[in-house]
């Protein structure tokens, strides 16, 4: 049982390298097999085809980020320090991931991407509507905001400019916009003792979210 976990491990940890590094539709069995250091024989007893290792990972993965999900909502008690801690775990994935990566997920891989969007639209934006609703009422968020409609707004702004960047765009770095949107987002929906909690939280969290950090002066006056 330990012996089939380790081959299992070198497989996945090999199919992903490849992958989010030059993308999926070039990487072969071979590949893999070569990296991970066991035969092509071995590999077909864990998975008939690549495309099963595609939709293992995507599956296994989602399922880890649930679960990631539930432990910040019902763990991390302040919602600013929960959001910025949540989007903090999003961030390397992103950053280690190609372009050709996300291109063949959405051209070659639907019903894998399909899976992806789902907990995307359907479980994120539950966490942001809980997470927004309990920053409010402690004065974190502004308290005129619908929370559905924002969060909502979070996840389509997010998801869909860094798709659309990595489909089409090669002016900006997919990191560079990730944070941007983040801060732009954050900004326009906390309150000002929001804004400092967030600066405070993204500090200790989450550094790079903050590189560029609004300017006191443009912090709104207290009401």
């Amino acid at each position: 049982m330990i012996m089939k976990s380790i081959i299992l491990e070198k497989i996945l940890t090999s199919s992903l390298e490849h992958f989010v590094k030059k993308g999926i539709r070039e990487i072969s069995v071979h590949d893999i097999v070569k990296s991970a250091n066991i035969s092509t024989r071995t590999f077909y007893r864990y998975f008939r085809s690549k495309e099963m290792v595609i939709d293992y990972i995507i599956t296994s993965g989602i399922k880890k980020n649930k679960l990631a999900l539930q432990m910040v909502a019902n763990e991390i008690k302040n919602p600013v320090d929960a959001y910025v801690i949540f989007i903090s775990t999003t961030y390397p994935g992103l950053k280690n991931m190609s372009n050709q990566f996300f291109t063949d997920l959405v051209k070659y891989f639907p019903k894998q991407f399909a899976q992806l969007n789902n907990f995307v639209f359907k479980d994120i934006t539950a966490f942001y509507i809980d997470n927004i609703r309990k920053g409010k009422k402690m004065g974190l968020y502004r308290k005129e905001i619908n929370e559905n409609l924002c969060a909502f707004y979070i996840v389509e702004s997010v998801f869909n400019s860094i798709y659309k960047l990595f489909l089409n765009s090669k002016k900006f770095s997919k990191e560079f916009v990730y944070l941007e949107i983040r801060r732009m987002l954050s900004y326009g929906i906390l309150t000002r003792k929001g804004i400092k909690k967030f600066n405070e939280s993204s500090k200790n969290y989450f550094p790079e979210l903050t590189d560029m950090k609004m300017p006191v002066n443009q912090i709104p006056a207290k009401k």
